[in-house]
């Protein structure tokens, strides 16, 4: 399994049929190469001073919750916070996310940027990496990020707790309340310091778990020992 989130819901649909201690849980895990730092930006994002540059990506569906993300932008701007949210995927609720961003007058704040290609560019051009998602089996673009040296907010649901490590890599808000994420979110966007503490942290801990040779070296001595 590719997290214990995983596991749990296998053994509740199989858990008749398997026993628990014959799965094994290996992360998934990424290039080396991700780690770097250098590298193209998103022409799309453009940086401004004070601004700080929030990013999610992912599906945009049910699933994915990026409507939290527009309550939470709009708590934000109620604060007079210098924010710009990008929001990379496609999905069916497209045209129902920006009719809300629209009924909310915040097109200036979030920007619907469809389908992104390079991953890591957009990953270099923000500051914070916001993830609403409702459920994870293995949160993989969190993982990206923090590669990235990205701090993450996401909801304390699911997997993201297995990878995101509260108050270490990133902040955790209670689901599915706007207003705990908007405040851990703000509390990163105030403090610089501790902005860069949970980027550099959530890098190490990739370093430390999530590198794709030593999963692989990791599932090679499961196969040859089970």
């Amino acid at each position: 399994a590719n997290s214990q989130e995983t596991k749990r819901t296998m053994l509740q649909h199989l858990g008749k049929y398997i026993d628990a201690d014959k799965i094994a849980v290996i992360y998934h895990g990424i290039d080396e190469k991700l780690l770097a730092d250098e590298g193209n930006k998103l022409p799309q994002i453009e940086a401004q001073d004070g601004t700080i540059i929030l990013g999610n990506a992912g599906r945009l569906t049910l699933q994915k919750g990026q409507q939290h993300l527009i309550e939470v932008a709009e708590k934000l701007k109620a604060k007079n916070i210098k924010f710009k949210l990008y929001i990379a995927g496609t999905g069916e609720l497209q045209q129902k996310l920006q009719d809300s961003i629209t009924a909310r007058n915040l097109e200036k704040e979030i920007i619907l940027l469809g389908f992104v290609a390079d991953m890591e560019a957009f990953m270099r051009s923000i500051d914070v990496f916001v993830l609403s998602s409702s459920w994870e089996g293995f949160g993989f673009v969190i993982v990206e990020a923090m590669a990235k040296g990205k701090p993450v907010v996401a909801f304390d649901i699911t997997s993201n707790p297995e990878i995101v490590t509260d108050g270490k890599t990133g902040l955790l808000a209670l689901h599915p309340e706007a207003n705990d994420f908007t405040s851990k979110t703000l509390e990163i966007i105030k403090n610089k310091v501790l902005r860069e503490q949970l980027g550099y942290q959530a890098k190490q801990s990739v370093i430390d778990r999530f590198l794709i040779k030593e999963r692989i070296t990791e599932l090679e001595e499961y196969l040859l020992n089970n």
